[in-house]
C-alpha cells in the first residue's frame, strides 16, 4: 500500500463485482503479476481513459446492465490524488451520460472501457493485426504444455 494511501470504501453491485474480478484477471495476465482492485484502479485512473471512443448510448446502456451501487462492500487503498482523479473522471463522464454518477458508477465505466480495450487487443493479436508482447513467433499464451 502506498505511504499516502487512504482507505476508500465502495458498496458495489454483484454485476460490478463480477466486472471487477474480470478486470483484475485481465490486468494480472497483462502484468504477469497478481493485481488487486486497488492496483487496477490506480492503473485505470492514471491512464487518462479515452471514453470518447464509446457512444454515449453504449455508456448509458452499460450502467443499466452493470449498475454501480449495491450491497457488496469493497475496500481499496488509494492515494488522495487518485481519489480526486476518479472524482474528476466521474464529473467528466456525467456530462456525457447526462446524469450524476456515483463513485461506483465511475469505476464501472472505467472497468468497462478497460475490459473492452483488452478484449479488442486480444482479437487483433489473434488476427495478427495487433501489437503482440510475445517475442517468439507462433507463441500462444493460451495453450498449455504438460
Amino acid at each position: 500500500m502506498p505511504a499516502d494511501a487512504q482507505n476508500y470504501a465502495l458498496e458495489i453491485s454483484e454485476p460490478l463485482f463480477r466486472l471487477t474480478t474480470e478486470g483484475i484477471r485481465l490486468r494480472s495476465n497483462e502484468t504477469r503479476s497478481h493485481e488487486s482492485l486497488s492496483s487496477l484502479t490506480l492503473h485505470l485512473a492514471g491512464t487518462n481513459p479515452d471514453m470518447a471512443t464509446h457512444d454515449t448510448d453504449v455508456l448509458r446502456h452499460h450502467l443499466k446492465l452493470i449498475p454501480g451501487s449495491g450491497n457488496i462492500a469493497v475496500l481499496m487503498a488509494l492515494p488522495a490524488r487518485y481519489v480526486d482523479r476518479l472524482a474528476a473522471i466521474g464529473t467528466s463522464l456525467e456530462k456525457r451520460v447526462g446524469h450524476r454518477l456515483t463513485s461506483e458508477d465511475t469505476l464501472s465505466l472505467l472497468l468497462f472501457d478497460y475490459v473492452v480495450e483488452q478484449k479488442a487487443a486480444r482479437v487483433l493479436d489473434t488476427l495478427g493485426l495487433g501489437r503482440s508482447d510475445n517475442p517468439e513467433p507462433g507463441h500462444d499464451d493460451t495453450s498449455c504444455s504438460h
